[in-house]
């Protein structure tokens, strides 16, 4: 078993993590139960309940991708937060092939919850794989970089030095036959330093935007028909 590095009291309803914060803590029940919801059409869609000795978490943890559903306590609860050195090392140790196997059966997990719960339709913008130049501003200098996927509401920048999480800065994005930029408002919703998987799963941040004019977004849907 895991080493516990940290005991955390919660009372009924009480908040753990929330759908799409940024979090890798890995948790285990030890009293009390918790239950996971995914947010669907506004309201709180209960996916599953975890009870004694159940681990939860783990799925941020091994994909490197923001928490896929809300955790609260049902009831007085108590969970250990497991020791996260122990479980690197642990994940460390296998081999690159079956890290990336584990990583792939937590997307396809995560795909089937998505569908289940009635978040696959709720998508009104399809990411798409699109490469597009892009630039930014961090601090005083501008990098530039390119888009791993985007949509008509946002996109994953490729970067090995993404911003934090909750940043908001101007993207100046190049589309094909087009001389200038698009210049649009964005929030950096989450990012990912590190990774094992650079080809499906690349260092950098998801950004939304927050604020395009009507003929830059027009421009954005011909180039994503998609859209």
């Amino acid at each position: 078993m895991f080493e516990v590095v940290a005991r955390e009291e919660f009372n009924d309803g009480d908040l753990i993590f929330e759908e799409d914060a940024a979090g890798d803590k890995i948790y285990q029940v030890e009293t009390g139960a918790v239950t996971v919801t995914k947010k669907v059409y506004g309201e709180d869609i209960v996916v599953e309940v975890i009870r004694k000795g159940e681990i939860f978490g783990e799925m941020s943890y091994i994909a490197k991708i923001p928490r896929t559903a809300t955790a609260r306590a049902l009831g007085a609860t108590v969970v250990n937060v497991l020791d996260p050195g122990a479980i690197r090392d642990e994940f460390s140790g296998l081999s690159q092939g079956m890290r990336q196997i584990f990583r792939s059966l937590v997307m396809r997990l995560k795909k089937a919850t998505d569908t289940s719960s009635g978040v696959h339709f709720l998508r009104k913008e399809p990411r798409m794989k699109k490469m597009f130049s892009l630039s930014f501003l961090a601090g005083d200098a501008i990098r530039e970089s390119y888009s791993h996927d985007a949509s008509c509401g946002g996109l994953f920048i490729k970067t090995d030095r993404p911003l934090d999480i909750g940043r908001e800065f101007e993207l100046s994005l190049w589309l094909p036959n087009h001389p200038k930029p698009l210049k649009i408002k964005s929030k950096v919703m989450w990012n990912r330093p590190k990774t094992d998987d650079p080809i499906e799963m690349p260092v950098g941040m998801g950004v939304q935007f927050t604020s395009i004019s009507r003929d830059d977004y027009e421009k954005l849907q011909v180039a994503l028909p998609e859209c």
